[in-house]
C-alpha cells in the first residue's frame, strides 16, 4: 500500500528520542520504509529523512524523496548523521538553494553510512549537492546510481576531510550550470569512482575539483574500471592546496574549453586563494589561500586529454601501461612539473609549448602535427633521460627550416633515445651548419650517444640511417657543421671521409678519401637514379635501324631462274637484342647507374609498290615487348667520415607498336639511295625500389625516326676492294616521354625532361655476294650520336641531371647469312663508348623471311 509521508504529516513520533526537526526521523533504532512510499518535506528543518545515533538503521525499496519544493532554500532529501541507510530503486530530488540529496556526516557518532543503489538523485538549484560524505567515518557507496545537479556552483559529488569516503561505480554524475562540477574532494578526503560518467556542462565547471580550506590536507581520487571525466568549459581536473594524488586506472579524462578540445586542461594546480569556485569552510567568506604543495597523477591504462598548467606547487605524473596524455604541460608562477615518466607502451603528445624537470621517456613523446606553417612546438627540460622515442616535426629543407626541438634547460640529456623525424612539408635542400632539433642553453649538455634516427622517420634509409627527401640525405650529427658542440643538427651536407679503407671484401662499405671526396660535400640519394634510368631505358628500348629489320640482298640481285622476271618480294622479321650500359653518373653527388635492358620486335611488309625504274617503298607494321633493369648507386659519407653505398633498383617493362617505310632507288641490289622511317607508341610498367619501399607507376612513348643514306661499291673492278659496299648514313631520332609521379616516403619523382631530340652519322661496310650467290658475309658500322638534351628527374622542386656526354661512339660488327633460300640470319655485337667513362655492349640477332 502506498503511504505518503508529507509536511502534513510532521508529527509522525520519532523511533526513538530526539531533538531533530524533519519528515522522518530515526534515532537508534531501526526502521524499514513500505516499497513505494514517497517522502515528500518542505520543513520546518533540515531533511525529509533524518537518521542519528550510531545503532540507528534505515531501509527502504523503491522510495520517492521530494524536499525544499516550497521553502526554496537547504533543504536535504536524507541526512545520516549517525547510523546507516539502505534505498533501492529508489529517486531523491531537492528544490532549492543548496539543496542536498544525500548527507552523511557523523555527529556526536562514531559512523554514518548511506549505500544507495539503482537510485536516482536529482538536484535543483544553485550550489545545490547531490550526494555529500563529511567527517571522519561519513561514508556513501553508491551504485548504478545516477546523480543530476541543475544551477550554478552546484557539485554531484562532494567529500570532505579525511576519514570521509565517497565510492561510486556503474553510474553517472550530471551537472549543468556554471561553476557546477562533477565532484569535489576536500581536507583529505576520498573519492573512489569505477566505470563512472562524470560530466560538467557550464562555464568553469570542472570535473573533479580537489581543493584545501586546512594547510596540511591530503586529498585522493580513485578512478577505475572505464571511468570517464567529461568537461565542456573547465578543467577536467583541478587541484588547489595541500596535496593531491589522482590514481588512474583503465580511465578517460577529457577537458574542453568552450567546447573544444584542442584548448583545454587536464589538471589545473593553483592555490586556493587564487581559485574561484572553492567553498569556504563552514559556508564562511573567502577561502583562505594555501598553497599547493605536491601532486600525484599516476595513470594506468588511460587516457588523458588537456594540457597541465601548474600555477602553485609540483607534480610528478607517470604514464604506465598504455596510457596516452595528449596536452601541454604549462608552468606559470613557480609552478613545477617535477617529473613525467612514461613506460614502453605509453605515449605524450605534445600539443604545445612545454617545460618540465625532468622527463625519463621510456615510451613516445610526440610532437603534435603542426596545423599552420608556424605552428612548430618547444619542449624544454633541465634533464632528459631517453629511452623511447621522440617524435618531432621538421619541415627538411636548410638551415633556416622550422622544426619542433627538444631544448636541454642547464641539465643534461642522457640515455639512447631515438629521434623520429616526420618531414613536415620540406622539399629537401642543401644545409651548411645544419637543423637543429636539440638545444643545449645554460650550460646544458648532451651524452654523445643520447639520440639516434628512428627507423620510423620520414624516408629513413637502414643502412645509412639517413633521411632520404627528394634527391637530399640528412644525417643525425652532434654539433652539427661548426654548430654548437652539444647540440644535434640534421645536416644534408657531405662529411668529409675518413681515409681508412673498407675490410676486405666488403661490399657495402668503402672508405677511400681520393674517391669520396671528389664530388665536394653533397649526398644525394639514389632513387632518382633508378626512376631517371626507367626514363631513359624505355625511350631506348625499341630505337633500332633499317638494317635490324630488312633483309640484305647483299649488293646484289636476286638470283633469277631461266626466264624467270623479277618480281615483287615480302618479307617478315624479329630481332632479339640484349645490351648492359655501365659508368652513367648524375651530375650531382656521387651515383652511379648500371642497366641492362632486352627486346623481342617483330613486323613485316604489307604493302609494297614501285618507286620509279627499279626502286620500291616497302611499308609494314611492328610490335614488341621489352623489359629493362637498373641499378643506381650512390656514395654517401656518414657522420665520421665513414662511407657508405646505397642502392636503388628500377625496373621497366612494356609494349610497343608501330609503322614503318623504307625506299630504295634499286630495290634488286639494295644499292644507291634510300630513306626509312619508323613511328611507334610504347606503353610501360615501371618501377622503383629501394630501402625506402617500392613505387609503381606507369609511363608511355611516342618516337620516331628518319633516316637517309646511299649504299655504294666505290672501288674498281680489277682491285682487292672491288667487293666492298660503303654505305654512309644520317639520321634524326625524336622521342617524347610521359609518366605518373612516383612516390616513395614523400620523395615526390617525375620526369625532368620529356622530349629528346638525337642524331646519328656513320657509315655501314660489307662486301659484295658474288653474282647470284649465296653465303655468308660479315659487316661492321660506325655511329656518331649526338643528343641535344640531358636527361633529367625531378624530385619536388629539386632537379637532377644525368652527367651523361652528348657524344659517343657505337661500334657494331656481325656476320650475316642465309639459313635457307628465304631465310636470312644475322647476328652483331654493339659496343658504346663515350667520353665520361660511360660504356656499353651488346648483341643481336635478327632473322628475316622473304618471299
Amino acid at each position: 500500500m502506498l503511504a505518503l509521508v508529507s509536511a502534513a504529516l510532521a508529527a509522525i513520533p520519532a523511533c526513538g528520542n530526539s531533538a531533530e526537526v524533519g519528515g522522518v526521523i530515526v534515532t537508534n533504532a531501526d526502521r524499514v520504509l513500505n516499497p513505494g512510499d514517497t517522502i515528500t518535506y518542505d520543513g520546518p528543518g533540515r531533511a525529509a529523512v533524518i537518521v542519528s545515533g550510531d545503532s540507528s538503521a534505515l531501509s527502504g525499496r523503491q522510495i520517492t524523496i521530494q524536499a525544499g519544493a516550497n521553502t526554496q532554500n537547504n533543504t536535504m532529501g536524507v541526512h545520516v548523521r549517525g547510523g546507516s541507510v539502505i534505498l533501492q530503486q529508489s529517486a531523491i530530488t531537492t528544490h532549492g538553494f543548496q539543496g542536498v540529496g544525500l548527507q552523511a556526516d557523523p555527529v556526536n557518532a562514531t559512523r554514518a553510512t548511506i549505500e544507495a543503489s539503482d537510485t536516482r538523485i536529482e538536484t535543483f538549484g544553485a550550489d545545490a549537492m547531490g550526494a555529500v560524505a563529511n567527517l571522519p567515518g561519513g561514508t556513501i557507496t553508491l551504485a548504478r546510481t545516477r546523480v543530476t545537479t541543475h544551477g550554478d556552483t552546484a557539485s554531484g559529488l562532494f567529500v570532505q576531510t579525511a576519514g570521509a569516503r565517497l565510492s561510486a561505480a556503474d553510474g553517472s554524475v550530471n551537472t549543468s550550470g556554471n561553476a557546477a562540477h562533477g565532484a569535489e574532494v576536500v581536507d583529505g578526503g576520498l573519492l573512489e569512482l569505477a566505470n563512472m560518467r562524470v560530466s560538467a556542462t557550464g562555464k568553469n565547471a570542472w570535473g573533479i575539483a580537489s581543493y584545501a580550506t586546512q594547510a596540511n590536507s591530503s586529498n585522493t581520487v580513485v578512478l577505475s574500471r572505464g571511468s570517464q571525466v567529461q568537461t565542456q568549459d573547465g578543467a577536467a581536473l583541478v587541484a588547489a592546496g595541500g596535496d593531491h594524488r589522482f590514481s588512474l586506472n583503465d580511465a578517460d579524462i577529457v577537458g574542453r574549453a568552450g567546447g573544444a578540445v584542442e584548448a583545454g586542461r587536464l589538471l589545473h594546480s593553483l592555490s586556493t586563494g587564487n581559485t574561484r569556485g572553492v567553498r569556504a569552510p563552514n559556508g564562511g567568506g573567502a577561502a583562505p589561500d594555501i598553497a599547493t604543495g605536491h601532486i600525484t597523477l599516476d595513470a594506468t591504462g588511460s587516457r588523458l586529454v588537456g594540457d597541465v598548467l601548474m600555477e602553485s606547487g609540483e607534480a610528478d605524473i607517470a604514464l604506465k601501461g598504455g596510457s596516452s596524455l595528449t596536452g601541454a604541460l604549462i608552468e606559470r608562477n613557480g609552478g613545477r612539473v617535477k617529473s613525467m615518466t612514461l613506460d614502453g607502451a605509453s605515449s605524450w603528445i605534445v600539443r604545445g609549448d612545454s617545460s618540465l624537470a625532468a622527463l625519463d621517456n621510456g615510451g613516445t613523446v610526440a610532437f603534435a602535427a603542426p596545423k599552420a606553417p608556424g605552428d612548430f612546438k618547444t619542449l624544454t627540460v633541465d634533464n632528459y633521460t631517453g629511452k623511447g622515442v621522440l617524435v618531432l616535426h621538421t619541415r627538411l629543407g636548410d638551415d633556416a627550416s622550422p622544426t619542433d626541438r627538444l631544448v636541454i634547460n642547464a641539465g643534461k640529456a642522457s640515455g639512447r633515445g631515438a629521434l623520429r623525424i616526420i618531414n613536415a612539408g620540406g622539399n629537401g635542400a642543401l644545409t651548411a651548419q645544419g637543423i637543429r632539433v636539440v638545444q643545449t642553453i645554460n650550460g646544458g649538455s648532451t651524452a654523445p650517444g643520447a639520440f639516434t634516427l628512428d627507423a620510423g622517420s620520414s624516408g629513413f634509409r637502414a643502412s645509412s640511417r639517413t633521411l632520404a627527401v627528394n634527391g637530399y640525405e640528412y644525417s643525425l650529427l652532434r654539433g652539427g657543421r661548426g654548430g654548437a658542440a652539444q647540440d644535434w643538427y640534421l645536416t644534408s651536407e657531405r662529411a668529409a671521409p675518413t681515409p681508412t679503407p673498407a675490410p676486405a671484401g666488403s661490399q657495402q662499405r668503402a672508405a677511400s678519401s681520393a674517391t669520396a671526396g671528389q664530388d665536394g660535400p653533397r649526398n644525394v640519394s639514389p632513387e632518382g637514379g633508378a626512376y631517371l634510368s626507367n626514363q631513359m631505358m624505355s625511350a631506348a628500348l625499341f630505337i633500332h635501324g633499317m638494317h635490324d629489320r630488312m633483309p640484305s640482298k647483299g649488293g646484289v640481285a636476286e638470283p633469277l631462274g631461266p626466264g624467270e622476271a623479277p618480281t615483287a618480294s615480302r618479307n617478315v622479321w624479329t630481332r632479339v637484342q640484349g645490351r648492359r650500359d655501365r659508368g652513367l653518373r648524375m651530375a650531382q653527388g656521387r651515383v652511379t647507374l648500371d642497366s641492362e635492358r632486352y627486346v623481342l620486335q617483330f613486323g613485316g611488309d604489307l604493302w609494297q609498290a614501285p618507286l620509279g625504274a627499279n626502286g620500291a617503298l616497302h611499308l609494314g607494321p611492328m610490335a614488341g615487348y621489352g623489359e629493362a633493369r637498373s641499378t643506381s648507386t650512390s656514395g654517401l659519407v656518414l657522420p665520421g667520415g665513414e662511407t657508405l653505398r646505397a642502392r636503388a633498383r628500377g625496373k621497366v617493362s612494356g609494349y610497343s607498336a608501330g609503322v614503318y617505310g623504307t625506299a630504295y632507288q634499286n630495290d634488286a641490289t639494295r644499292l644507291g639511295a634510300y630513306a626509312d622511317t619508323w613511328v611507334q607508341y610504347g606503353r610501360y610498367s615501371n618501377q622503383v625500389s629501394s630501402e625506402l619501399g617500392s613505387a609503381r607507376y606507369q609511363s608511355s612513348v611516342l618516337s620516331g625516326a628518319l633516316d637517309a643514306g646511299y649504299a655504294l661499291a666505290p672501288f674498281g673492278a680489277s682491285t682487292a676492294l672491288a667487293p666492298l659496299v660503303v654505305e654512309p648514313h644520317a639520321g634524326v631520332l625524336y622521342s617524347h616521354y610521359e609518366a605518373r609521379q612516383a612516390s616513395l616516403q614523400g620523395t615526390r619523382m617525375r620526369t625532368g625532361a620529356s622530349d629528346t631530340w638525337r642524331t646519328r652519322a656513320g657509315v655501314r661496310v660489307y662486301p659484295r655476294l658474288a653474282e647470284g650467290g649465296r653465303g655468308v658475309r660479315p659487316f661492321f658500322e660506325a655511329d656518331w650520336l649526338h643528343s641535344f638534351d640531358t636527361p633529367s628527374v625531378r624530385m619536388g622542386p629539386n632537379r637532377f641531371e644525368a652527367a651523361a656526354s652528348r657524344d659517343s661512339l657505337e661500334l657494331k660488327l656481325g656476320v650475316l647469312g642465309w639459313a635457307t633460300p628465304a631465310l636470312q640470319v644475322s647476328g652483331q655485337v654493339i659496343g658504346n663508348l663515350d667520353g665520361n667513362g660511360q660504356s656499353g655492349l651488346g648483341g643481336a640477332v635478327n632473322l628475316a623471311y622473304h618471299w
